[in-house]
């Protein structure tokens, strides 16, 4: 493992010794987890575009090219 050195503010570094010693567990071990358990919920919030979602829909339906542009497709629509 690697060993990570960093500053942290006096009042952090009590409440996560405070943390750690409720939990049993040593403050490298509670700081891995917090680490962990934020950047998965920072991938899990990752944006991604419709087209990701719908990747294998993409030209999988026919009609006219220029139906975004095109006003004389949209005839009638909606009545």
């Amino acid at each position: 493992m690697t060993t990570l050195t960093m500053k942290v503010p006096e009042q952090l570094e009590k409440t996560l010794t405070e943390m750690a010693s409720r939990r049993g567990v040593s403050r490298s071990l509670l700081i891995r987890e917090l680490l962990q358990a934020s950047l998965r919920n920072v991938h899990d919030r990752e944006v991604v575009s419709c087209f990701d979602v719908a990747r294998d829909l993409a030209g999988s339906v026919e009609g006219p090219a220029d139906l975004s542009t095109a006003t004389r497709h949209m005839k009638g629509f909606g009545r």
